[in-house]
């Protein structure tokens, strides 16, 4: 089936609680179809020390048209100062993924 512009979004937010808010308003908007949560701990460089962390990564699905929209409002309430969101082009999906997707965001 074609790709019909879905993308899988991906944030990564650092709190539950703030990954259940972004959640919550994308999904009451319908600007994503799902949303899954995901615990990691991510290790990364900082001040030229490694450094550790414990964070939320929102995994969510959408349409291409719609990720303006869906970056304006992660802005409005992510908690640090530049959020990282990441959208991938799902270039191959079963119909049934598809109907289901865009039954909930049109």
């Amino acid at each position: 089936m074609d790709n019909l512009n879905l993308i899988e979004l991906t944030l990564t937010c650092n709190s539950w609680q703030e990954a259940q808010k972004i959640s919550d308003i994308l999904l009451e908007k319908k600007l994503i179809g799902s949303v899954e949560f995901v615990e990691i701990k991510p290790k990364y460089w900082r001040q030229r020390q490694l450094d550790e962390a414990h964070n939320i990564c929102l995994i969510m699905q959408s349409l291409n048209e719609y990720f303006d929209t869906i970056e304006a409002e992660v802005k409005e309430i992510y908690t640090n100062k530049m959020p990282i969101l990441y959208a991938t082009t799902m270039t191959q999906n079963s119909k049934d993924a598809v109907d289901l997707l865009l039954d909930k965001v049109r």
